[in-house]
């Protein structure tokens, strides 16, 4: 619901290169409906397209379980994760992703991270190759 999404606080994935703004901003946002946990990842497009790019969540767990989502709509990792939305344009990239809160401890850290590959020259100004950010998730009382 656009609603809820719009009243979710908002984290911005690391700053680029030395402590510059990103050149591609990605901004993560949260919510739970108390039996799932909803994360949208949203990320903006370099143009050209990047030769690859993906989208991760990773638990601060033994073994570190992840689940990435790449640009090709392929996905890869231990992580129970559904994809909801996974929606693309010349300037966008949207994902919201579904994590049973069950398969989660009550207090957990979790890094969302972005990883892009590029063609680019010495001469270019290219976005940051990977951003990341950790995060601390309660539920319940």
């Amino acid at each position: 619901d656009e609603t809820a999404w719009k009243s979710a606080a908002q984290s911005r994935l690391m700053q680029g290169n030395f402590g510059d703004a990103p050149d591609l901003q990605t901004t993560m946002q949260a919510l739970s409906d108390g039996k799932d946990l909803y994360v949208r990842i949203v990320a903006a497009q370099p143009a050209p397209p990047p030769v690859k790019d993906g989208l991760t969540l990773r638990l601060d767990a033994p073994d570190h379980p992840h689940w990435t989502l790449n640009a090709d709509g392929s996905s890869e990792g231990k992580l129970a994760v559904t994809v909801v939305s996974n929606q693309r344009t010349d300037s966008t990239w949207s994902v919201v992703v579904k994590v049973p809160i069950s398969a989660l401890a009550a207090t957990v850290r979790v890094q969302f991270e972005r990883h892009i590959e590029t063609a680019w020259s010495p001469q270019m100004a290219p976005p940051w190759p990977s951003l990341m950010r950790w995060g601390t998730l309660k539920f319940g009382n």
